[in-house]
């Protein structure tokens, strides 16, 4: 017999609010997370404004290791797993490892350290690149990072799946509490602003000017934004 899902913990980081509590009082608020970029220079691009987490260090949930470890696509994802778990009221670290997965989407992950390296290389040659940043590069990392913190043990997987990555993510690990694969599942996704992408979009003619208007007969485009969405899934 197939196994009911359950979804028990919520974990948050968004332009709007870190923290489930504070994301729902602030979308019942209406709060606008939409600000013009900081993260990197637009003034050419003809497009300034994403929904940009400016506030985000990751102090509270995240560790000095930790935070020098890894990337920042990586680090939100931990820090929403975290709070996931801790709304989902389990300790952070798994108990019954082997039976808790880790799934997690992704566009382009810790593209924003590509940049970087490729930046290097270009002024540099390859001598100039950076040792401590090539192992924080690859989308692979945000799960495995995140299953590293809390101990996870079951499968361990990265859905770079644009932007259903994060749809597919949370639909994959349901369909393993069905199938009795695992008991608990940490599962959604994370996503960074960064250059490439962004320039990419505005180059598609595809990017509004200040504000998302989906459902407008005088709609524009989309708007980017970042931060991560995590869901504990329990049988």
């Amino acid at each position: 017999m197939l196994q009911r899902v359950f979804v028990t913990g919520v974990g948050v980081v968004s332009s709007i609010g870190l923290g489930k509590s504070s994301f729902f009082r602030a979308l019942e608020a209406g709060v606008r997370g939409i600000s013009r970029v900081t993260a990197f220079d637009v003034s050419a691009l003809g497009r300034q404004y994403a929904g940009e987490v400016q506030s985000f260090e990751g102090r509270e949930h995240l560790s000095d290791a930790e935070r020098r470890r890894m990337g920042r696509c990586s680090a939100m994802a931990l820090t929403a797993a975290r709070m996931a778990l801790e709304d989902a009221g389990m300790p952070s670290t798994v108990r019954v490892a082997s039976r808790t997965a880790v799934i997690l989407g992704t566009t382009m992950g810790e593209a924003r350290i590509l940049e970087q390296l490729d930046r290097q290389w270009i002024l540099g040659g390859p001598e100039a690149v950076s040792r401590a940043l090539v192992p924080k590069y690859g989308s692979t990392l945000l799960p495995i990072h995140v299953a590293r913190a809390i101990g996870a043990q079951g499968m361990v997987m990265a859905l770079p799946a644009a932007c259903a990555a994060g749809n597919y993510a949370i639909s994959l690990g349901a369909d393993l509490i069905r199938a009795g694969r695992a008991d608990v599942v940490v599962s959604g996704a994370a996503e960074i602003l960064q250059a490439l992408q962004f320039s990419g979009f505005v180059r598609l003619g595809a990017m509004a000017p200040e504000m998302c208007q989906p459902f407008d007969r005088n709609r524009q485009g989309l708007l980017l934004g970042e931060g991560a969405g995590v869901l504990v899934l329990e049988s």
